[in-house]
């Protein structure tokens, strides 16, 4: 299933707008006229104003051309005084159009979300509720023909006259033009867009209405009220309103502990930052940031230990040989590789020394603006480090670097400019590294800096088109086994952060704290599509929400493991905004009352927040029972900010009214505790860990209130 068939089809352009001709003829056409020069003592205004220089740059002679002078008569305009208000008109005409369409492009993209929501009628909860509680095959779109017949046309607005909005007279200047009183105009939407009709022909007199047109103070009224007509099966009683999460201890904990997480110790420091984002503070730090960049491989392409290419860009036996490595030391220490410890051994320091920062210095040059994909390579490595280290503004410049650089490069790997670097079978490993960190940078890169210090994503689009480009990332034909099936399960995430991006930050968003259930619904159906669309090496579960099959996992062969802890992190997260309060009735039931509760609820909005908290609690067993059978093989790698969702929902379990509900989110959060001791923090303790977390002294008296005993 693609993307396009869950959205509902590629999109037509939704706005036409239709003008009548202009009688005017263009200003620029017109032929220039000889300056006339006039005889006679210039008063002092013109000789001050410089009439020349106010040719070549306009000032402020158009509003003071009613001041008296000796040369122009009164109430006439000279001819050069004329042919400077026509300029100046045309200039002003100009300026007005270009906002026009940056407003009316703005109103299209609104139009355009309302569009999309028009194909939520075939994503209703009951048909979700089916398919979740009963072992039936997986949702399929219907035919794009058969739904096009269920598409909501968009009934025609009340004409919007000139009455509507206030009167579009306009005082122009006294001099320049006259007060123009504006005829009548109404305007309209229907089904194919914007009509507007009006027996203007005076280009002067068009650009004030299409400017109040597009002004704010008539485009919202436009959008939330094709919003109404777009949504005909639900209306306002099926919103349902956003929870505080004050129960989300993981979540709100961790704003606190980044502020004060630089204050604390070395050990607690380096703790804190493989907390956010999943890797140790430990001497091989550049080894792993490097195997991050190639999904996590240990058994690189062959070709990329080629002479021509390791000496450039990698060398898996000897890090420090790899002067992208080695560009990073010199960066991240001011160009000393001295203070470097985590990269270089004492051993290479003592060889090398000063050595490598002359490496280093002749590489990455000051500007870092070299096309060159080492250069590009290290300013991602150095600007990963700045994350690690929760320096999110320094990590922000060195990202933007990077981008430059990228568009620098873009042009010798891209489908659509094919070149020697694109036909060139050597350059394969080449071509598939830059678009491999090209899909990072843009889309891990934003969450880790947005974890870290809640900065937000503002440099993610900027390779948008280089990533739609480039295309997702295909393993390589020599490439082992194991290399292509990691590249692929990369390939399949970054699909699901492309379907789920804009819902998941729409439901996130703090511009409002209620949404329509249609939108949670849509939602899932993106997210269960996504999964039903993957190939069947990496699916495990054939019905969503049940347990999985061990014997489905493949040894050595985490990957389709990690989709279905994805599919349920993401789920989980968005569920959890809607769960009800913790003191409620809902966590003290178990799935049979829940059942009969959701049976007997008579408001659409404690259903779904009764279904939600249901379907997080499983999607939090799930995500624990995956993770465990993943570290117990030894395969468990993925991000903690996965983690966080499911050991919020177990927190909040264990203090349900229901003894069963309780034990059993014990046990599971004692399983995540274990994971992430095991995978991340297997260096310190858990109880030093849960130290940072919880921000108390003494974390035994937190276990002992929970009822655990260690």
């Amino acid at each position: 299933m693609s993307c396009d068939n869950i959205d509902g089809g590629h999109s037509t352009p939704l706005l036409s707008l239709s003008l009548l001709p202009l009688k005017l003829k263009p200003l620029i056409m017109l032929k220039k006229r000889q300056r006339v020069a006039h005889k006679g003592t210039p008063c002092d205004q013109c000789h001050q104003l410089r009439r020349k220089r106010s040719m070549d740059e306009p000032c402020n002679r158009r509003s003071e051309l009613s001041i008296d002078c000796l040369n122009t008569p009164p109430n006439v305009l000279s001819p050069d005084d004329q042919e400077y208000v026509l300029l100046a008109t045309h200039a002003h005409a100009t300026e007005g159009l270009a906002e026009i369409l940056q407003n009316l492009q703005k109103f299209e993209k609104d139009m355009e979300h309302t569009k999309r929501l028009l194909w939520l009628k075939s994503f209703t909860s009951a048909q979700n509720s089916s398919y979740l509680s009963n072992n039936t095959d997986p949702p399929t779109m219907e035919d794009p023909d058969a739904q096009a017949s269920t598409r909501a046309d968009f009934d025609p607005l009340p004409s919007l006259d000139s009455s509507y909005l206030s009167d579009f007279s306009m005082d122009m200047d006294s001099t320049c033009r006259p007060r123009v009183s504006i005829p009548s105009w109404s305007l309209e939407l229907t089904k194919s867009g914007m009509r507007i009709n009006t027996n203007i022909s005076d280009y002067s007199a068009l650009v004030p209405v299409l400017v109040s047109i597009a002004s704010a103070s008539i485009g919202p009224s436009l959008v939330e009220h094709a919003r109404r007509l777009s949504d005909p099966l639900h209306g306002d009683s099926t919103k349902i309103a956003r929870t505080t999460m004050s129960w989300a201890l993981v979540s709100n904990v961790v704003m606190s502990v980044i502020n004060t997480g630089m204050d604390l110790e070395n050990n607690n420091r380096r703790l804190y930052g493989s907390m956010f984002t999943s890797y140790i503070y430990t001497p091989d730090i550049g080894q792993r940031f490097y195997n991050t960049y190639f999904s996590c491989i240990h058994n690189h392409h062959p070709v990329l230990h080629k002479s021509w290419f390791n000496s450039r860009f990698y060398n898996s036996v000897n890090l420090h040989s790899n002067p992208a490595v080695i560009a990073v030391c010199a960066v991240a220490s001011h160009m000393s590789c001295l203070k470097m410890n985590a990269f270089l051994s004492p051993e290479a320091r003592h060889h090398h020394g000063h050595a490598l920062a002359e490496m280093a210095r002749d590489m990455v040059a000051d500007d870092f603006d070299d096309p060159d994909i080492g250069v590009f390579i290290a300013l991602v490595l150095v600007a990963q480090l700045k994350i690690a280290a929760l320096e999110a503004k320094t990590a922000f410049i060195y990202i933007g670097m990077a981008t430059r650089v990228a568009d620098l490069l873009g042009h010798q790997y891209m489908k659509n400019t094919p070149t020697t670097f694109f036909n060139d079978p050597n350059y394969a490993p080449e071509r598939e590294t830059f678009k491999r960190l090209c899909w990072f940078v843009s889309t891990l890169q934003s969450d880790h800096l947005n974890i870290a210090q809640g900065v937000p994503q503002t440099f993610s689009d900027d390779c948008a088109v280089l990533r739609k480009q480039l295309g997702l990332p295909t393993p390589l034909a020599d490439e082992d086994p194991v290399t292509q099936r990691a590249v692929q399960f990369t390939a399949h995430v970054y699909e699901r952060v492309q379907r789920t991006s804009s819902l998941v930050m729409e439901l996130r968003s703090g511009a409002c704290d209620t949404f329509p259930v249609a939108l949670i619904d849509r939602f899932e159906a993106v997210l269960m599509g996504w999964y039903y669309s993957l190939p069947l090496d990496f699916r495990i579960s054939k019905t969503l929400f049940e347990d999985f099959d061990k014997s489905a996992i493949t040894p050595g062969d985490p990957y389709s493991a990690r989709l279905l802890v994805h599919f349920y992190a993401t789920f989980l997260s968005v569920h959890q905004q809607f769960l009800p309060e913790p003191d409620s009735d809902s966590d003290s039931k178990d799935s049979e009352d829940i059942t009969e509760h959701l049976s007997s609820s008579p408001s659409p909005s404690d259903e779904q927040s009764s279904r939600s908290y249901h379907l997080s609690t499983l999607a939090a067993s799930i995500v624990a029972n995956l993770l465990s059978f993943l570290v117990c093989e030894g395969m468990c790698h993925d991000e903690t900010g996965m983690l966080m969702a499911a050991l919020d929902m177990h927190l909040r379990n264990s203090h349900a009214h229901d003894q069963n509900v309780a034990n059993e989110a014990k046990m599971n959060l004692v399983r995540m505790l274990r994971v992430i001791g095991k995978t991340f923090f297997f260096r310190v303790a858990q109880w030093q860990w849960l130290k940072v977390w919880t921000c108390v002294d003494d974390s035994r008296e937190v276990f002992r209130e929970i009822g655990w005993a260690f």
